[in-house]
C-alpha cells in the first residue's frame, strides 16, 4: 500500500513540475503492473509528447521572430481576445516614433504608443472598420490604403489572428 501511496505522490509532483516546465526533471517511477502502472505508463508517454510539442511550438516561435526581426514591412499584431498591440521595429521607423525598447525581440508591445501612431492616419475612422471587419467578420481579402504623413501605406490583414501588415508603397 506504502508503494502505491508513493507512486501516486511522484505522478501528482510530476505533474506539477511538468505544468511548469515541460522540461522538469520528473521523479523516475517503477511501473507496478496495475492500474497505477499503467497511469505512470500513459504519463510517462504523455510528457514526452508534451516535450516533444514544446520544442516543436519554440522552434516556429523562433523562427516567425527572425522573420519578423529581418522584415523591413511595418507588422501590428493584435490578440483577438485582449485586443493588446504589438508592433515590429520597422513600424517605429514608418511613423518616425524614437523606438523605445533596448532589447531585441520580434514583437514590442505598442499600446502606450497607438495613440501616436494613430494621429499620423488620416482616416483614422476608415482603419478603425478595416479592423473591424477583418477581426468580427473574418474579411481577409481586402486591403486599405491610407495616407500617413503624406505617404500611401496600405493595410492588410490574414486569418486566425490580426496581422496588420503596413507596406509603404513607393
Amino acid at each position: 500500500m506504502r508503494r502505491l501511496t508513493n507512486q501516486l505522490q511522484a505522478l501528482i509532483t510530476n505533474s506539477e513540475r511538468l505544468a511548469v516546465d515541460p522540461h522538469a526533471t520528473l521523479i523516475p517511477i517503477e511501473p507496478l503492473q496495475n492500474e497505477v502502472g499503467q497511469l505512470s505508463k500513459s504519463f510517462t508517454e504523455m510528457s514526452s509528447s508534451l516535450i516533444h510539442q514544446h520544442d516543436e511550438l519554440e522552434k516556429e516561435r523562433e523562427k516567425t521572430a527572425r522573420i519578423l526581426h529581418t522584415m523591413r514591412d511595418a507588422i501590428v499584431f493584435v490578440e483577438t481576445d485582449t485586443n493588446k498591440r504589438f508592433a515590429n521595429e520597422p513600424l517605429f521607423e514608418l511613423y518616425e516614433q524614437p523606438f523605445p525598447f533596448g532589447d531585441r525581440q520580434s514583437l514590442y508591445p505598442i499600446d502606450a504608443f497607438y495613440e501616436p501612431f494613430m494621429d499620423q492616419i488620416d482616416d483614422q475612422d476608415g482603419l478603425n472598420r478595416f479592423t473591424h471587419r477583418a477581426k468580427n467578420c473574418g474579411i481577409f481579402d481586402e486591403t486599405l490604403r491610407i495616407r500617413c504623413k503624406g505617404e500611401d501605406v496600405s493595410y492588410g490583414c490574414t486569418p486566425n489572428r490580426l496581422n496588420c501588415r503596413t507596406n509603404v508603397s513607393a
